[in-house]
Formats: structure tokens, C-alpha cells, sequence
């Protein structure tokens, strides 16, 4: 039971680790701060977030599907994003996505001397 928990969380830390990576993506540094303080994504983000979430390209369901209660709670990504889904998952990677943007000026940069 206690493994099936484990796994699950497991899971949906990396479907929403795709969340957190589809932001890198698409937003800047201070748009990623506002989201990790609990700001809402701006409409046009928000609608690409949820087109994503709803067709599961975040791996949530696979939790859903292990802890029915969760079906009830982030039954959609309204839901998700109301219950701290998107806020959350940015403070988590937060560390992992600086690295990256760093990890990116320094091949910027580079290539630029090159």
C-alpha cells in the first residue's frame, strides 16, 4: 500500500516535473517567480497548462487513478491550479530551473565568443 503510494507520488513528480519544464520553456524568470508565489499564469499560459493537464500530458491521472481522492480534488486543471498544483510545482523545481537558466546563459554566452 505504503509502495503503491510511493510510486504514485513518484509518478505525478514527474508528470508535473513536465508542467515545470513546459513553463521553462515558455515563460521568463520573473514570469516564473510570480507563478512560484501563487500568481495565476497569465490567460493565454493558463489555456495551454490546461489543454495540456486535461489531455495528460502531466502524468496526473496515473495518481488519480492510485488515490481516488485526489480525482476529486484535481478532477481538472482548474481544480489543480486552484489547490496550489502549479504554484507548488514551481517552488519544487525551482532549484533545477535556475540551474538550467544558468546552465543556458553560459551556452549563450559561449557561442557568442565563438
Amino acid at each position: 500500500m505504503v509502495g503503491e503510494l510511493v510510486a504514485g507520488l513518484v509518478q505525478a513528480a514527474a508528470g508535473l516535473g513536465e508542467l515545470v519544464r513546459t513553463l521553462w520553456g515558455q515563460c521568463h524568470a520573473e514570469t516564473l517567480q510570480a507563478l512560484a508565489a501563487g500568481e495565476a499564469p497569465e490567460p493565454a499560459l493558463r489555456e495551454r497548462l490546461g489543454a495540456d493537464y486535461e489531455a495528460g500530458n502531466y502524468q496526473v491521472a496515473a495518481l488519480v487513478q492510485r488515490e481516488g481522492g485526489l480525482g476529486q480534488l484535481w478532477r481538472d486543471f482548474e481544480a489543480f491550479e486552484a489547490a496550489g498544483g502549479v504554484a507548488e510545482s514551481v517552488r519544487h523545481y525551482q532549484p533545477l530551473l535556475e540551474a538550467m537558466r544558468q546552465a543556458s546563459q553560459r551556452i549563450h554566452l559561449s557561442g557568442a565568443d565563438s
